[in-house]
């Protein structure tokens, strides 16, 4: 689902991660300083629901360009992983 709808061309993504409508992470398309772009973890450290709405409300504060999709996964332990290479 689209939280909030950032710029069509240049907007920056960042995905919420949910499994059963428990928040697990919070991934973004960053440049890995290779010249590509990677997914990675940001966020606070707290799982807390009102720690994750905090920070969101702070990111589309700092950058309204921001596009904010949820995503509820069923295994999204592995689904993180492999979007970010840690395993």
């Amino acid at each position: 689902m689209v939280l909030a709808k950032g710029d069509a061309t240049s907007g920056a993504i960042l995905l919420v991660c949910l499994d059963r409508g428990v928040h697990h992470a919070l991934l973004e398309r960053m440049p890995d300083g290779a010249g590509s772009v990677s997914w990675q973890r940001v966020g606070p450290e707290s799982r807390e629901p009102q720690a994750i709405a905090d920070y969101l409300v702070r990111r589309r504060r700092i950058d309204p360009d921001l596009w904010l999709v949820e995503l509820d996964i069923a295994g999204v332990e592995q689904f993180t992983a492999e979007m970010t290479g840690v395993g």
